[in-house]
């Protein structure tokens, strides 16, 4: 916009100088018709003065004749340059008020721009402080969420720590419970000291078979409490899709209320993040580590997802 009016400005300017120009070459041929005129004039009474001296001479007539249609030709001339350098005062006194409305309009635009960079200025200003006051308060929050998780990886360690201890008192009760029950069977049978020593051995033969596989049938249901690894299948349902890069959090009964819990205190929904809820299985187990496998329709694997407990979860795709 600023080029446009400067480029007018320039023709405007230059019209002017032309106009300028053309007065200036009207006011010279006035003055020069006007010395003319008062040639013709001094030259118009001389020849009157002859004329009376002389009457009868037919050329000094005509001479006088061409004098005063030269002399009209001139106040002719003379009219219409005058009428000109009317016209060219008139266009000039209107081109110097355009000139003057454009200037003042100039300026007034040009205020106008330097208050709104200065509000503009004091906003990004502002904007600025906000900045650095939410990144400080942002940088906050994050390290106060990294030691949240550091303490949660520390007590679920401890907690598994604790649950395999638990696990292997039981498993010590259990023993000390079959050996009682081993010698209090052992106890009840000494009446049959009477029987024969070939029935006698048959008898706790079998009586030693049935408890060692009872205990071994126990411990290996305790063992495998404690070491089992449980596969878990499940349909995705109608209407979710995984793009890449994404994640599809599953929780079991028991975890969907941690999990929501969680998610309302520190967690922001997004399209990134989807959940689904086992509701068939109550608990998942405690482990170590947890693998998530991901297979199409042909049981064919596309992605695997393994979480441990010392380290953060990785995706693969």
């Amino acid at each position: 916009m600023k080029n446009n009016f400067n480029e007018e400005h320039k023709h405007k300017k230059h019209a002017l100088t032309e106009l300028n120009e053309q007065l200036r070459l009207l006011v010279g041929r006035a003055q020069q018709l006007e010395l003319q005129n008062e040639k013709y004039t001094a030259e118009l009474a001389k020849l009157r003065r002859k004329s009376f001296i002389i009457s009868t001479t037919s050329t000094q007539n005509d001479e006088c004749n061409r004098i005063q249609a030269d002399l009209m030709t001139v106040n002719y001339e003379k009219v219409c340059y005058e009428s000109n350098i009317e016209r060219c005062q008139l266009q000039l006194g209107m081109y110097e008020q355009s000139i003057l409305a454009e200037k003042q309009w100039i300026d007034e635009k040009r205020l106008k721009l330097e208050q709104e960079l200065i509000e503009s200025a004091s906003t990004l200003a502002k904007l600025c402080t906000s900045y650095a006051e939410v990144s400080k308060k942002l940088g906050t929050s994050r390290a106060a969420c990294e030691d949240t998780f550091q303490q949660y990886i520390r007590v679920t360690n401890d907690w598994s720590f604790s649950k395999e201890k638990t696990n292997e008192s039981k498993i010590t009760v259990q023993m000390v419970k079959s050996q009682a029950e081993f010698r209090k069977t052992l106890y009840s049978k000494f009446d049959v000291f009477s029987m024969e020593m070939s029935d006698f051995a048959e008898f706790w033969t079998h009586e030693w078979e049935d408890i060692i596989k009872k205990i071994r049938h126990d411990f290996e249901q305790i063992y495998a409490t404690i070491h089992r690894e449980v596969v878990l299948q499940y349909t995705l349902p109608g209407g979710l899709r995984l793009h890449p890069g994404t994640q599809l959090k599953v929780y079991s009964k028991l975890g969907a209320a941690a999990a929501q819990i969680s998610s309302s205190e520190s967690f922001v929904a997004s399209s990134s993040h989807q959940k689904l809820v086992l509701n068939g299985v109550i608990s998942m187990g405690i482990g170590d580590k947890m693998e998530t496998l991901l297979v199409d329709a042909h049981d064919q694997e596309i992605a695997s997802y393994i979480q441990t407990a010392e380290a953060d979860s990785t995706l693969y795709d």
